[in-house]
């Protein structure tokens, strides 16, 4: 889960006020419509559509309050000549060859912004809820350049260089779970797809299973633009960001549809490992999962689609996005699919 980082709030005071004024104002016509229109007539619950103002101003008016590592972190850095992550929790290489499963995460922020360390809690809320069934987790949170310093296709070869490092000390590929939420799941996908294609070459087998989370597969937002969702989420200025993402994030000689940032405009997603897409029907990237797990099914594709309603985008990474019930039954999902896919992968190589 995002936590937040009052360092942040203290040195940012105009902007903290703004978002005070603004959600104090916006959360009153929240508070009149739990009073006075039916639970059936709303997208959103009382605490989700609370929530929502509160975070889509954050969201949008001083990000780093929330997706920002904690500065008295103690997580484990690791890099190379070409990568950076961090392993939570930290272990020695002897420890990660011992973990039941290693799971290479992509922090979302539409590749421009976040941190590696953003969702450290949630990292630490999974390997504890692993613990307690007698598996151990071990999270290898990427921290690959920002479109902003850097264009693509540097974020799928920080994934890439990362995820050979874990080879590289021990770790079968059959432990290994790729994972990310909303556009750091794109950069997952796109990192699966470039193995499939290029793995003669550059001898890289495909992971165990993949876990995404409200991905972003399409940024060219053919069917996201102007969605009605947008009510229902805390992207509260998506659309007016969409052609600066794509624009930032892709090279100048490839056209704004190219399917290399793209995962959903790939011409074939088969060869793909299993994986697991969790999202909710009401967030404005709905669709982007629904067409990618309909095209994975007619592709033969193992895809566990799980679609929960009036929840918000990237809310399967925890509270304050969801409700702490919601975040228990999510942790469940998540944790419950990396155990078992990666029990499924070593029984069948």
């Amino acid at each position: 889960m995002p936590s937040i980082h009052w360092n942040q709030v203290h040195s940012n005071p105009l902007a903290s006020l703004k978002i005070l004024c603004l959600a104090t104002l916006q959360s009153i016509p929240v508070l009149l419509q739990g009073l006075f229109v039916p639970c059936r007539l709303r997208p959103l619950g009382f605490r989700n559509a609370l929530a929502r103002v509160w975070l889509g101003n954050i969201f949008s008016i001083q990000g780093t309050i929330l997706y920002s590592p904690a500065q008295d972190h103690c997580e484990q850095k690791i890099e190379g000549s070409d990568f950076e992550a961090y392993i939570i929790p930290s272990t020695n290489t002897a420890e990660l060859q011992e973990a039941d499963a290693i799971v290479i995460f992509a922090h979302g922020g539409g590749m421009i912004f976040g941190h590696p360390l953003q969702y450290t809690k949630t990292y630490r809320r999974w390997t504890a809820y692993a613990q307690k069934l007698g598996k151990r987790l071990v999270f290898v949170s990427v921290r690959y350049p920002l479109s902003a310093t850097r264009k693509w296709p540097a974020q799928r070869d920080s994934m890439l260089a990362t995820y050979l490092w874990v080879l590289q000390n021990g770790v079968s590929p059959n432990r290994v779970v790729f994972a990310g939420d909303s556009a750091g799941g794109n950069l997952a996908t796109l990192t699966m797809l470039n193995l499939r294609d290029t793995s003669s070459s550059v001898n890289l087998p495909r992971p165990a299973s993949a876990v995404l989370l409200s991905p972003w597969f399409d940024m060219t937002c053919a069917q996201t633009l102007s969605s009605k969702n947008v009510r229902n989420d805390m992207l509260f200025h998506f659309d007016a960001t969409v052609s600066f993402l794509n624009d930032t994030l892709r090279p100048n000689n490839l056209p704004f549809d190219t399917p290399e940032i793209s995962s959903l405009l790939a011409d074939s997603v088969a060869g793909l490992p299993p994986h697991l897409v969790v999202y909710s029907s009401t967030e404005i990237l709905a669709s982007d999962s629904k067409r990618w797990c309909d095209r994975c099914r007619a592709a033969n594709i193992e895809v566990t689609e799980v679609a929960l309603e009036g929840e918000m985008h990237t809310f399967a990474v925890g509270w304050p996005i969801c409700s702490s019930p919601v975040q228990v039954k999510c942790d469940k999902l998540i944790c419950d699919y990396i155990i078992d896919h990666y029990t499924i992968s070593l029984f069948q190589n």
